[in-house]
């Protein structure tokens, strides 16, 4: 088959001979030149190789129709998919352990006391009958008194230690709290930092890839293969390859 196409001159009606890859018709009797109107030019779809487009298809055409060239001829894949958006998760902070109570001066001594109300209690008793029994009623007051201090001691102190041993936990437990929130917020900071360090890495990336993938699929759009010669082009283009070196060709941006 001859790679010229012949057609006659709408002047003359001389033969009018056309290169394929033109769209200029010169007429070789009256030398008369004829452009085709651009709804009538079908360069969009001719091969490079065989110049010819009725076997011509998009490559997006293709790959729709999920057919055994579907997968070479796919589009590239979108940066979503290739970049995830996945930070390390966010480290457990430990809930606050409060220590033992504190235990005040005061309290301790009441405890003291009890303990000797408990020991002398029965010395106590025991003196108290003998002097009832000898009518000596000023040791008797006396010994009474006596027996009677370590109990005085514990109310008085106890109730003392109460009020001081509140003052103390309130203290030592707004002390805890303070580092507790110190060392939380510190985290929640660091913790910050770095969700904002990899978020702005992240999307400068991503911007990256999606400005490669909106040039790449820009120019998806625009590519045809044909089935006869197996080959890839973008029209009104000379450059072709063979669909196995397509994405090789979608990546010359």
């Amino acid at each position: 088959m001859s790679d010229l196409i012949s057609i006659s001159c709408p002047s003359c009606g001389g033969h009018l001979k056309r290169d394929p890859k033109t769209t200029v018709y010169t007429c070789d009797y009256c030398g008369q030149q004829h452009r085709l109107r651009n709804e009538n030019i079908e360069e969009f779809g001719r091969c490079p190789v065989c110049h010819r487009n009725d076997r011509v298809e998009k490559v997006s055409a293709i790959f729709y129709k999920k057919e055994a060239l579907s997968e070479r001829l796919a589009p590239p894949i979108h940066p979503k998919e290739i970049l995830k958006y996945n930070p390390v998760p966010k480290p457990t902070f430990p809930p606050l352990e409060r220590s033992r109570k504190i235990i005040s001066k005061q309290t301790n001594w009441a405890y003291v006391c009890f303990f000797i109300g408990i020991i002398f209690s029965p010395l106590l008793l025991a003196s108290t009958m003998l002097l009832i029994s000898n009518e000596t009623d000023f040791m008797l007051i006396v010994n009474i008194l006596i027996g009677l201090s370590p109990w005085i001691g514990f109310f008085i102190l106890r109730k003392k230690g109460m009020v001081e041993d509140r003052r103390l936990n309130i203290e030592k437990e707004d002390k805890e709290n303070g580092i507790w929130n110190s060392k939380k917020a510190e985290l929640d900071k660091n913790w910050n930092l770095y969700l904002g360090d990899y978020k702005a890495t992240y999307d400068k990336k991503f911007s990256s890839l999606l400005t490669s993938y909106s040039k790449v699929m820009e120019k998806y759009d625009k590519t045809y293969y044909c089935h006869r010669d197996d080959c890839v082009f973008i029209a009104g283009e000379d450059k072709y390859v063979s669909s196995a070196k397509f994405r090789d060709f979608l990546l010359e941006i």
